[in-house]
């Protein structure tokens, strides 16, 4: 992913699920390589961003380097560790990420694992780059995704398979 030269491409979504590597796990020439592109990418533009490559995990780098990949008002919806608002680099990850983008929604599903050989609770995080932070829902679904997924056609199918609120931004 570091190795991806953002001029080769700029989409409209950007849709994944960043790797979860600790911060630790990573080589001190994987962490100069994450803080270079940081600096390339978003230098004055979004210096908060570059604050946190040599904090951050691996999956905070991977969401700051898909919102550099995606073109103004386009999309990056990812699964992610719910770690990631826990953590003790978050405030500077959300902050640096709201001068680039708005977090307009957030999945979570408390009650299970999305992936059975991982430790971690996961969460479907959704931005727009260059968009204005906003109140934005997170959903907390009742059911499980498989049931979700069944019982849902379209938007107005949310209330019967998890309870919205509205959050502020970070």
């Amino acid at each position: 992913l570091f190795s991806i030269s953002v001029v080769d491409w700029m989409g409209d979504a950007v849709v994944g699920n960043p790797p979860y590597g600790r911060q630790e796990s990573l080589s001190s020439a994987n962490k100069d390589e994450a803080l270079r592109c940081l600096s390339r990418d978003w230098a004055g533009v979004a210096d908060g961003l570059i604050g946190i490559g040599r904090r951050a995990d691996l999956a905070a780098l991977c969401m700051a380097r898909m919102l550099r990949m995606t073109r103004l008002g386009g999309r990056v919806g990812l699964v992610v560790s719910s770690a990631l608002f826990d953590a003790g680099y978050a405030r500077a990850l959300w902050q640096g990420l709201e001068e680039v983008a708005a977090l307009v929604a957030v999945v979570e599903s408390p009650d299970e694992r999305w992936f059975a050989d991982a430790a971690v609770n996961s969460v479907i995080v959704v931005f727009e780059r260059g968009a204005a932070p906003a109140p934005f829902p997170i959903a907390r679904l009742r059911v499980p995704v498989a049931a979700a997924r069944d019982r849902v056609s379209g938007l107005g199918d949310h209330e019967a398979v998890a309870d919205i609120r509205i959050a502020d931004p970070m």
